[in-house]
Formats: C-alpha cells, structure tokens, sequence
C-alpha cells in the first residue's frame, strides 16, 4: 500500500507539478478553491435568512442568527486572506 501512495504521488508531480512555477500556481488554486468556499457560505447564508423571513420567524432571531453566521464569515474571509498570504 505504501508503494502504491509512492507511485501515485510520483506519477502526479511528474505529471501537474513538473516545474517550480506549476507547484507554486498551485498554492493559487487552492486560494480560488477557498473563495469558491466563501460564496457558497455567502450563498447559504443569503438563503436562510429567506427562509426563516418566509417562516416568519420574528426579526430578533433572524438578527441573532445573521449575526452569528457573519462571525463565520469572518473568520473564513480572514483564514482566506491569511491562506492567500501564505
């Protein structure tokens, strides 16, 4: 098992990271997959709120729920600049 991990991470930087500027495009797409993250948090979030202004749920719950799910996206804005930093 652990020679097939070996062949398999062998083919693989042989095959997308053969050269420095390829491995280092790739700390870049890891940073696009992290935004991809954030909207579709940004997403979610747009639809709860909908949903629960829908269901008629009363306004100071819907403000203490945006509330916390902002401090997420916070938090995700903030691991993804310091991602992009990295």
């Amino acid at each position: 098992m652990k020679e097939l991990f070996w062949q398999v991470y062998d083919w693989t930087e042989r095959t997308f990271w053969n050269s420095l500027t390829r491995k280092l495009m790739s700390f870049l797409l890891l940073f696009l997959i992290d935004a991809a993250y954030l909207a579709i948090y940004i997403s979610q979030k747009n639809a709860i709120a909908d949903e629960l202004r829908r269901a008629g749920a009363a306004s100071g719950l819907i403000g203490r729920l945006e509330t916390l799910l902002d401090h997420g996206l916070y938090l995700m804005i903030v691991l993804t600049c310091f991602a992009l930093a990295w």
